[in-house]
């Protein structure tokens, strides 16, 4: 018989609320975020060489890394604590979300998190690039017939002949001239869709050519899925007057004083960021799930885990930040569409992410072990570790500020201050009690 050797990780969900304070105060940047992407867990990654992995991570809260890497506003990089007085400037995060996109392996494949179409056969509504990727999706996704239905004739379709080719050759069959009349169900499922047959009419005015419904022609195919991709866009006359009245629920989605409508993204903010329209978009998204399905799905927790040390020296804390490479300037007039900014090269995305301090790593003192010789306070090369005489609770029930004391009479404990600490593990080489512990932790969701 054969035994692992490889020691059993320790870990645990928490819904403590000062589990959650003390995430948002000792991660920065993650709380920083709109979006609350685990910034520490992918720059690891990217550490590790492990670049899909960390696309992967980016991709949980933010599905566009290799955008946002190139146009993202950085509000993390403003609240990274490598970039407040005394500790130099903060992280490329920008910069090493890039690299894991442009650097993750060629053959690394997204799982998406989607939900396959429920049998086989699956007609989608559509005439563009999106209704395109949604059928070539839902071969992927393991339907067998899948078809694109469009109202005029493929030659009006508003994609590329690359696209054309690709549906064609995955096996995705066009039905052109015909629109949807209505959708079929049981009850529990879609069973077929109901067409309507239409000829083209010229008009004066652009496009010139229109489809009309073709009165009596009316036929249904059986089908399993149906997926609707139109255009759209919001009626701002009938639509936007009743939306002054937005409220926000405990998910930060917004939701409007009509019943059944949600709102989200620069429809309700107006003019932001992407991170910003990604986060509204996300949480109104959970919202609509919920509303549709009258339960919930998904719950954030805090997810902690055994970590013995930090592998990371000290000397990481002192390199210089990587520069973005760009191209010349003869290169940039050139030809107006050259990308300026080129992204790291695997070398420099390595040099980049040691700077981390790896701030989802939690350093504790056991105040039942220590023996109160003040040796981590000693090596401490910040103002981290504190005495203290209590910490009081906030209403919200998360940690406040510590109470400090330098009478040893009054001192309760010893304890590291994480939103300051840096992650240097001085303390955790010097103790003599082995009486401090390091545990990763990281904001997730999971099922229910």
């Amino acid at each position: 018989m054969i035994y692992s050797t490889q020691p059993v990780k320790q870990i645990a969900y928490s819904t403590d609320a000062r589990d959650f304070g003390q995430v948002a105060a000792s991660v920065p940047c993650q709380e920083a975020c709109p979006a609350k992407t685990n910034i520490p867990g992918y720059i690891r990654c990217i550490h590790d060489k492990r670049y899909g992995r960390a696309y992967e991570v980016n991709r949980i809260a933010n599905i566009l890394p290799g955008v946002l890497g190139r146009i993202c506003s950085r509000p993390c990089e403003e609240a990274c604590r490598h970039g407040e007085p005394g500790n130099g400037t903060s992280v490329g995060i920008c910069h090493l979300k890039r690299s894991c996109a442009d650097l993750k392996p060629a053959s690394h494949r997204i799982v998406e998190g989607l939900y396959s179409p429920t049998d086989k056969k699956v007609a989608v509504i559509g005439a563009g690039f999106t209704a395109v990727d949604c059928a070539r999706s839902a071969i992927r996704l393991g339907a067998e017939d899948v078809s694109l239905n469009i109202r005029k004739t493929e030659e009006y379709m508003r994609i590329d002949e690359g696209e054309k080719h690709e549906a064609q050759f995955e096996g995705i069959r066009t039905f052109s001239l015909i629109q949807p009349f209505k959708i079929i169900g049981d009850g529990k499922k879609v069973t077929a869709i109901e067409f309507v047959r239409t000829r083209m009419e010229k008009t004066d005015t652009p496009p010139f050519r229109v489809s009309v419904p073709i009165e009596g022609s009316n036929f249904t195919v059986k089908v399993d899925s149906v997926i609707a991709a139109l255009g759209q866009a919001p009626d701002m006359d009938s639509v936007s007057r009743d939306l002054s009245g937005l409220k926000r629920n405990e998910s930060q989605a917004t939701v409007s004083r009509m019943d059944s409508v949600f709102a989200a993204g620069d429809f309700v903010t107006g003019s932001t960021d992407v991170i910003s329209a990604i986060a509204g978009g996300r949480a109104c998204a959970r919202t609509i799930d919920e509303f549709l399905l009258g339960e919930k799905r998904r719950q954030k927790v805090v997810r902690l885990e055994d970590y013995k040390t930090t592998d990371r020296p000290r000397t990481y804390d002192f390199i210089n930040r990587v520069d973005m490479n760009t191209i010349e300037m003869d290169q940039r007039i050139k030809k107006a569409t050259n990308e300026v900014e080129t992204g790291y090269e695997d070398d420099q995305a390595f040099e980049e992410s040691k700077r981390c301090y790896l701030c989802n790593l939690k350093y504790e003192i056991d105040p039942f072990v220590c023996i109160y010789c003040s040796a981590c306070i000693d090596v401490a090369p910040k103002d981290c570790i504190k005495m203290i005489k209590n910490i009081p609770l906030n209403p919200d029930g998360t940690y406040g500020d510590f109470e400090e004391t330098s009478d040893w009479n009054q001192v309760a404990s010893i304890t590291i201050d994480n939103a300051s600490c840096i992650r240097c593990g001085q303390c955790l080489a010097v103790c003599p009690m082995d009486c401090i512990s390091v545990t990763k932790t990281e904001l997730i969701e999971i099922n229910i």
